[in-house]
């Protein structure tokens, strides 16, 4: 494993002809390519990472997990559906044996046990694991500029963000240095970097993907859900990320669907939330959309806050700390919460 330093500030265009989470996986079981090329080629890209998306290579790990799937395609076997895919991993997510510092200096020796249950999944699923992706310090904002791990910038504009607190795995994606970089989301964080670095994101319902290894910002708001160069690697990475887990009470005993098969299927006979028929186009003027009054954004604002505070009391409740480590290893050294320099 390599360290990575902060990003640079020379223009970079986005890498063309990249393949989709999709199409690699495709690949690699019809034999045109192997894992061991594709991890390689990813390796590469991340120790050239010059936009600070990277911060941590796990080549040990992506060589190990890109040989079992090349060991698996030799024998006839199936690897599973992200076959060889080249995946990173937010830095809020658990990875055995591998650092995981949740963007904070102070788990920066921080070292999990266990993978967090969407890792063990999606390399269940042939997924080869790359880097550790850079994020907001605990995931608490929206620019990914990380006091403690470098500042990450924007692939399409490095003089500007690419958005939070999953900035990493957005520029990581955009950039082509992953195919598939899931990240988690309490109040925008898979959705902002998503839009600004120009790729495709999705906040999947809430309790359809276990959070078990992933740290809590919001335990009753977080999710997690993949970040991706196209919508039918949403649904792929969907279909292998989500379902019940023993170690997360709030994921639901529900088979997952098989969301490609809706890839394509228009929108015809569907209803919007508001019980209107669904529309193939957006409408050609503003004023054909019915206007709706919009709540204050303060209001809404207080509301954020207030369950903020009152989630973030819950945990300290439970953890002792308000950092969200138990009170004897807090960095104020005190026994006491109010010692807490965070």
């Amino acid at each position: 494993m390599a360290a990575v330093g902060a990003a640079g500030h020379l223009p970079r265009p986005r890498r063309a002809g990249v393949r989709d989470a999709t199409a690699i996986a495709e690949a690699v079981r019809a034999r045109e390519v192997s894992a061991a090329e594709l991890a390689q080629e990813a390796l590469d890209r991340a120790a050239a990472d010059d936009l600070g998306a990277v911060w941590l290579i796990t080549e040990e790990r992506a060589r190990r997990e890109a040989d079992a799937v090349d060991a698996l395609v030799a024998l006839g076997d199936d690897p599973g559906p992200l076959a060889g895919v080249p995946v990173g991993w937010k830095d809020l997510i658990d990875t055995s044996g591998i650092r995981t510092t949740y963007g904070s200096e102070i788990y920066r020796d921080h070292v999990p046990a266990r993978d967090a249950d969407v890792v063990s999944l999606l390399a269940g699923g042939g997924a080869v694991c790359i880097a550790k992706l850079n994020t907001h310090e605990l995931a608490w904002g929206t620019t990914s500029d990380n006091p403690w791990f470098g500042t990450c910038r924007n692939p399409h504009d490095p003089s500007r963000m690419p958005g939070g607190s999953s900035g990493g795995s957005g520029a990581a994606v955009a950039s082509g240095i992953v195919a598939l970089a899931p990240g988690t989301d309490t109040g925008g964080s898979i959705r902002c970097p998503s839009s600004v670095c120009g790729i495709v994101g999705l906040k999947p319902t809430f309790g359809r993907v276990s959070l078990a290894g992933i740290h809590p910002l919001y335990p009753s708001l977080d999710h997690c859900g993949p970040m991706v160069r196209s919508v039918r690697d949403a649904a792929l990475a969907l279909e292998v990320m989500a379902g019940p887990s023993p170690r997360d009470p709030r994921t639901q005993p529900m088979a997952v669907p098989a969301y490609r098969d809706a890839l394509g299927a228009g929108v015809e006979g569907r209803t919007t939330w508001a019980g209107r028929p669904a529309r193939r186009t957006r409408p050609t003027s503003a004023s054909t959309w019915p206007r709706r009054p919009v709540p204050s954004t303060s209001t809404g604002r207080n509301a954020a806050r207030s369950w903020g505070v009152t989630s973030s009391a819950s945990r300290t409740a439970r953890t002792g700390c308000r950092c969200g480590r138990p009170a004897a290893r807090c960095s104020a050294g005190s026994p006491t919460r109010s010692g807490c320099s965070r």
